[in-house]
């Protein structure tokens, strides 16, 4: 007989009773595993990878992932100065692709005219290759009605991806995705419009197909998700005011973006949706949609991660949960699993100096260090509960911004996570360092600040630049 630990579940939203008694009856998950280590190894080996500039003065984050049929990773790279790519370093100042082998090696970047500072997406082709669609590099424009993007298309062994430029009628992009036959749909604002947000959608051709609209409600950040029968989903953060915060979520019909259904969410208990842009993870195989977001409490400096199952057909909510905890966590990445359930990347921030804490399932997480930005990588079934967790641990310095995380799945079901870290990563007790200079203080002139928890601060710290990672689970 096994007992599911107390507050560990996630709560069912307005479940039919016979759907509780079944639940009762197939009792709690299996074991969890934490901890385990059990990074890829030898045989169809695929290492932990660092991409680093070759000087502290250049900098590389990865703002996408994808993985091939042949296992291959695409990483969409943005920074600048040159890859530390052995005997022939290569300059990267914008935007690029870059192909990383099962086996560790990387081959030169492919350049991009994206914006690095704009949101960049990158998606699988079905039957290998990629496409990218970015904000165009570009200075003053003189018309603010529109926005132009460009979309990269790059097929398997190819080293020239064919580009296309779309002018998309919004004054604002926020959010693109790519369906399943080729089309690209893109959310963001539109000249004129207070509340709603304009949704369009180009066909495979890149002529504007069809303009729609979603419920005219105040919106903010926003995030978009395509469905294999050709529907998207739409899901925004509703700005009420402190207390007032929640989120809005729609699917949308292909053909013409008409609304299925929507649906408002407020948060988790006394937690609301906070300012920060969801993230979507369709999953068919559960009917179900998988949505996270950062959440927080109204008044208060405090952010935990959260997760909602939606169900695709209807939108009724399944089940939420909150992995609340003092101090400041995020909600960084979710994917749906190729066999069922869910991944979701938590993070452990450093929040002006405090320690964060949450649990995942029976363990405890807390960032090590006042400044480390760790992040915990979590398992979960499709009913919500936790069956394995890992943890990336991360040291960086007061200057670090922010850390990007991105999830996907070989072909065999190993998930591949990719990211961006500073001074050091380690991973299942594994470590690759990252560019980083030492900078010392000169006690003449500048006497010792007191850190965090009153104790005086070193008198040199490192100065770190970022770098990119990816690691592979089995």
């Amino acid at each position: 007989m096994s007992s599911c630990p107390p507050n560990r579940a996630p709560r069912p939203r307005a479940a039919p009773l016979a759907t509780l008694a079944l639940a009762a009856l197939a009792g709690c998950s299996p074991a969890l595993r934490h901890g385990t280590g059990a990074l890829a190894e030898a045989g169809g080996t695929a290492p932990l990878v660092r991409l680093a500039p070759t000087d502290r003065s250049g900098a590389v984050f990865a703002h996408g992932l994808a993985v091939g049929p042949s296992g291959d990773r695409t990483l969409l790279l943005a920074g600048w100065g040159s890859l530390d790519l052995g005997a022939a370093p290569a300059a990267l100042f914008s935007t690029a692709l870059a192909v990383v082998t099962r086996a560790g090696a990387v081959a030169a970047p492919i350049a991009l005219g994206c914006d690095p500072k704009e949101p960049s997406e990158l998606f699988p082709r079905p039957g290998g290759g990629v496409v990218v669609v970015c904000a165009e590099l570009r200075g003053v424009t003189p018309d603010l009605r529109t926005t132009p993007l460009l979309r990269y298309a790059l097929g398997p062994e190819e080293r020239t991806p064919t580009r296309t430029r779309l002018v998309v009628p919004l004054a604002r992009v926020e959010a693109v995705t790519v369906t399943a036959d080729g089309s690209i749909v893109a959310a963001g604002f539109a000249e004129g419009e207070r509340h709603g947000k304009g949704v369009v959608r180009f066909d495979a051709a890149g002529e504007l197909a069809v303009r729609g609209w979603v419920p005219d409600v105040p919106l903010a950040g926003t995030e978009l998700a395509a469905l294999p029968d050709g529907d998207v989903v739409v899901a925004s953060v509703t700005e009420g005011g402190p207390g007032r915060n929640g989120l809005h979520v729609a699917r949308l019909a292909g053909a013409d973006l008409a609304p299925r259904w929507g649906r408002s969410l407020r948060g988790v208990a006394a937690l609301e949706l906070a300012d920060s842009t969801p993230k979507l993870a369709p999953a068919p195989a559960d009917g179900l949609l998988y949505l996270g977001a950062t959440l927080g409490r109204p008044g208060v400096s405090q952010f935990a991660p959260g997760l909602f199952a939606l169900e695709l057909d209807t939108g009724r909510v399944r089940w939420e949960q909150a992995f609340d905890g003092p101090g400041e966590s995020s909600l960084d990445a979710v994917a749906a699993r190729p066999g069922g359930g869910l991944v979701a990347v938590l993070g452990l921030d450093p929040g002006e100096g405090r320690r964060a804490r949450f649990e995942v399932g029976d363990t405890s997480y807390t960032n090590r260090g006042a400044y480390d930005h760790d992040l915990v990588v979590a398992w979960l079934e499709a009913d919500g509960r936790a069956t394995r967790s890992e943890r990336l641990a991360m040291n960086a310095d007061r200057s670090t911004a922010s850390v990007y995380a991105h999830l996907a799945f070989e072909p065999d079901g190993r998930l591949v996570v990719a990211g961006n870290f500073y001074r050091a990563l380690r991973v299942a007790g594994r470590a690759i360092e990252g560019p980083a200079e030492v900078v010392c203080r000169d006690e003449a002139r500048a006497p010792a600040p007191a850190g965090p928890a009153g104790e005086a601060e070193p008198a040199c710290h490192a100065r770190a630049s970022s770098a990119v990672f990816v690691a592979t689970y089995e």
